[in-house]
């Protein structure tokens, strides 16, 4: 390579960590947004938890309750997937965001089913740190991003740099993110609905890892992380394109291709940042375990050091007692998915 090229490449490389980080940089500040707006209902919450687990009061029809009324999939959907896909996809663009009645339904059911004897439990402020842990994954970059990035430029398509559809590919792919996610509260919804045709109280969603079908939430991370990678390396490479060459060359046919690229992009960064993470980290817990988020980092760093001894004194034991069986380790069982 010329000295040239290395410039070029190095200017690259610039504008894509500039835009990967103004785009990181919008999803840390929207997303935190979308969440705080929930903990106004963590107080109201809480007191009708109580007073639900205190005194159940009067039997209700599921198909009543103000979540499963929202939420619920249509009948003629029942059984057949694309249908009921498609119906999500649609309710996405005026269902997008969570209400009080979803709020409730999740939180009383993580609440009964892993610490029913504190019903005051923070869930607000796990939620809040399970969000700041998916954004740290979300917007790191790894060896196998930096591959996928040299492989998309050197991928040599004729054509395709001026084709709207090559710059409409992230907006699908989070339009069809939303909609898996919409099917899965959905199918919670629907679920309440075929358990209990009577439940005391508001619905519940227990945690069950059958709530995500074949999906496994970390899946869905995985997609998220990618999609922000390629949205910032999407951007980034006409924007460079455009600054390195003539306005006549063949990366590009107009500038409307670099204007339309970045505003698809943002509009999709928007949209992942206010709606797609936020309710991630909410349906997220809905599975059998509990992410390390549930404790705060003084906790988590405390088990850890905890562990770390804990390993340290079993291990000088078994080498000092290597010839009796008589050792024995006390030790507190915990489980935390990470």
């Amino acid at each position: 390579m010329t000295q040239e090229d290395i410039h070029s490449l190095h200017i690259l490389v610039f504008i894509l960590a500039a835009i990967h980080i103004f785009y990181s940089a919008i999803m840390v500040v929207i997303g935190p947004l979308e969440v705080r707006r929930w903990k106004a209902w963590e107080g109201p919450a809480a007191e009708k938890l109580k007073q639900q687990m205190n005194d159940p009061g009067a039997l209700r029809l599921a198909k009543e309750t103000t979540f499963v009324r929202r939420r619920r999939g249509l009948s003629f959907c029942k059984g057949n997937l694309f249908t009921s896909f498609l119906v999500a996809f649609f309710k996405q663009f005026y269902k997008w965001r969570v209400s009080e009645s979803d709020y409730r339904a999740f939180r009383s059911g993580f609440i009964k089913h892993h610490c029913p004897a504190y019903p005051d439990f923070k869930f607000h402020k796990f939620i809040m740190r399970a969000f700041e842990d998916d954004c740290k994954r979300v917007v790191g970059i790894g060896w196998k991003l930096w591959t996928y990035a040299v492989v998309w430029i050197l991928v040599d398509i004729h054509g395709w740099e001026s084709s709207w559809l090559v710059y409409l590919v992230p907006l699908i792919i989070v339009l069809l993110i939303g909609a898996v996610m919409q099917q899965i509260i959905t199918h919670m919804a629907n679920n309440i609905l075929n358990k209990n045709a009577v439940i005391e109280g508001d619905a519940t969603i227990m945690p069950d890892d059958r709530n995500f079908g074949h999906r496994r939430p970390r899946l869905i991370l995985k997609a998220f992380h990618y999609l922000v990678f390629q949205n910032a390396i999407g951007t980034a490479f006409p924007i460079w394109a455009a600054v390195t060459f003539s306005a006549h060359n063949c990366l590009y046919n107009t500038t409307a291709i670099v204007g339309g690229a970045i505003v698809v992009r943002l509009v999709v960064q928007l949209y992942l940042g206010l709606f797609i993470l936020p309710v991630y980290a909410l349906i997220s817990q809905m599975d059998s375990g509990f992410k390390k988020s549930v404790f705060s980092k003084e906790v988590n760093l405390g088990l850890s050091r905890w562990r770390m001894r804990a390993k340290k004194v079993y291990s000088s034991k078994r080498s000092n007692d290597a010839q009796t069986n008589d050792i024995q380790v006390d030790f507190v069982p915990l489980q935390v998915m990470e």
